[in-house]
């Protein structure tokens, strides 16, 4: 039996190798996707407040209610 040079076993190692890959990953983008601005059941919107604007001014969110005349 001819010996390649690489351990016997290594390629039973690629699928447990590119799981941790793919998880690390993963797990750096949701660090990312993190969100500052937040709305909550304890902070609702007030009065006529109609707009949801991020702390950069980058996003914004609107609400409206439908107009049934």
């Amino acid at each position: 039996m001819a010996s390649s040079g690489a351990p016997p076993c290594s390629s039973a190692l690629v699928p447990p190798c590119l799981f941790v890959i793919a998880m690390a990953t993963l797990q750096s983008a949701v660090v990312f996707a993190d969100a500052a601005d937040t709305v909550a059941a304890y902070r609702p919107l007030s009065g006529s407040q109609r707009l949801l604007v991020s702390s950069r001014g980058k996003f914004a969110l609107g609400f409206f209610q439908p107009d049934y005349d």
